[in-house]
This record gives C-alpha cells, sequence and structure tokens, in this order.
C-alpha cells in the first residue's frame, strides 16, 4: 500500500521535531538533576564543616585546660621542693589545694574529650 507524499512528509515532520525536542528536555533533566546533586553535596559540605568547627574550638578549650594543668603541676614541683628542707609536703595547704585543682582541671579536660568523641561520632570521623 502506498502513502501520499503529503502524509509522509506530515510524519516525517513530527518525527523531526519530536527528536528535536528529545535532547532539550534530556538536557534540562541532566540540568535538575545535577542542581539536585549540588544541593545535597552542599548540605553536606555544611554539615562537615559545622561539626569541624565544634570540635576545633572544643579542642582549643581542651589545650588551654592543659595548659592550665601544666601551670599547676608547675607550681606543685616549685612548692613541694620548696617544702623539701623541712615540713611534710603533703600536709601543707597550698600543696592539697593545688593538688585539688590540678585534679578538677583534669576532669574538665576530659568531659571536652568525652564531647570531642560525641562530636565526631555522629560524622563518622574516628
Amino acid at each position: 500500500m502506498a502513502r501520499s507524499p503529503e502524509r509522509l512528509s506530515f510524519f516525517h515532520a513530527f518525527a523531526i521535531v519530536r527528536v528535536a525536542m528529545f535532547p532539550w528536555d534530556q538536557i534540562r533533566s541532566n540540568a535538575v538533576r545535577g542542581v539536585e546533586a549540588l544541593r545535597r553535596m552542599s548540605a553536606l559540605f555544611a554539615e562537615r564543616v559545622a561539626v569541624e568547627s565544634v570540635v576545633a574550638k572544643l579542642l582549643f578549650r581542651a589545650q588551654g585546660l592543659e595548659e592550665r594543668r601544666g601551670d599547676l603541676l608547675r607550681q606543685l614541683g616549685e612548692r613541694v621542693y620548696a617544702l623539701q628542707q623541712g615540713k611534710d609536703a603533703l600536709r601543707d595547704g597550698e600543696v592539697s589545694v593545688l593538688v585539688e585543682e590540678i585534679r578538677a582541671v583534669g576532669e574538665q579536660i576530659e568531659a571536652l574529650r568525652q564531647e570531642i568523641q560525641e562530636a565526631t561520632k555522629g560524622s563518622g570521623r574516628v
């Protein structure tokens, strides 16, 4: 069965228009998927930066406390050395105050380390 030339050209023109539109639809679809991927990656990056910021602040505070602890240990050593000449160093009031302060700072450092571990636990960082 032979088809008329007008009918062939109509179907042929329709097929050309449909094929010509398909790449634009595909480009748009790919662009939308790309934007969604960028949006997900930027959200993930922002979350990671927030976690890293919290960890950095906690590490900075822990470092300050460790320096304070070092100063207290130095003062304790100096006091014990000065007391070495005569009386019992462990019964001295200043020594016991320094020992208690060292313990308190050590507990604060340990609490900060726990906070750091909790903050990094959710982010997958070890």
